[in-house]
């Protein structure tokens, strides 16, 4: 037998192997990117970064990688917990911008990438047993009477509130009487730019009562909206209590989670 024929029938067939091989890997990989993290790993995230996540004046997150590394904090973990800040951060960012565009294109990423499972409210969850998921409430994702990814705050109703006022600047005098103040957020339908107002409600909901809720008055004008038995008139509010308080940067945000859930909830891409 010739040794160099079989020595490079050998090399070829490492190489065919070598080759095959790393299509296969590369398939699992690109299919892993596409994977959502399940409930249970970012929560195993969550919980093993309490401790090494502060906030700057705005409510960005700022994530201390280096200190998580020395104290042993698992890799996936770390890399779970900083790719959540970049989300919480990007939707902070164009929370208070007009740019219906950006918005609709961060809040699209936040719903379909990596923590769909946790943002969007569509997708179907796995069952039990199914990629690590289970049905158990956990630690760090139940917080406000809410477990985030399984359940949400539903939409309050609509009360007549202020009503029968003779101008729009009585009746903004009148809420601001009452500790409103202006709202300049981007769900702010168009037409009603101005005419959004709210406070915080410190009675909240699920042990939250420190700001994380608000309530919400909307100044319209004449007589289209009957609530109960009473016809509006004039110059008038609709108003909702304990909606997700979307200033997040007026309170200490209560989990990791509290910024990009609220903005989700009030999201409109219609706006």
């Amino acid at each position: 037998m010739d040794a160099k024929k079989t020595t490079s029938t050998i090399l070829l067939a490492s190489l065919i192997v070598a080759v095959l091989s790393l299509g296969v890997v590369g398939s699992y990989t690109a299919e892993a990117a596409k994977t959502p993290y399940t409930l249970a790993e970012v929560d195993r995230a969550f919980t093993n970064s309490e401790g090494y996540v502060t906030y700057d004046s705005a409510g960005n997150m700022v994530v201390d990688k280096k200190q998580m590394r020395e104290d042993g904090v698992a890799r996936q973990d770390i890399k779970i917990m900083n790719q959540w800040a970049k989300l919480n951060n990007k939707i902070i960012s164009v929370m208070n911008t007009e740019d219906q565009a950006r918005i609709d294109a961060v809040m699209e990423r936040a719903k379909s990438g990596k923590f769909s499972l946790l943002t969007n409210a569509t997708t179907t969850a796995p069952t039990e047993g199914a990629a690590g998921q289970t049905d158990v409430n956990f630690f760090s994702l139940t917080a406000c009477g809410i477990t985030y990814g399984e359940t949400s705050h539903k939409n309050p109703a609509y009360e007549l509130n202020k009503n029968g006022y003779t101008s729009l600047q009585s009746i903004r005098n009148a809420l601001i009487a009452d500790g409103n103040h202006r709202i300049v957020l981007p769900w702010t339908d168009s037409d009603l730019q101005g005419r959004d107002y709210g406070k915080q409600n410190t009675v909240g909901q699920g042990g939250c009562d420190e700001g994380e809720f608000r309530d919400q008055n909307v100044i319209y004008y004449g007589t289209q909206h009957i609530v109960g038995t009473t016809r509006s008139s004039g110059w008038y509010t609709l108003q909702q209590i304990n909606e997700p308080n979307p200033e997040i940067f007026t309170y200490t945000q209560p989990t990791f989670w509290w910024a990009v859930y609220t903005a989700n909830w009030h999201y409109d891409p219609a706006n």
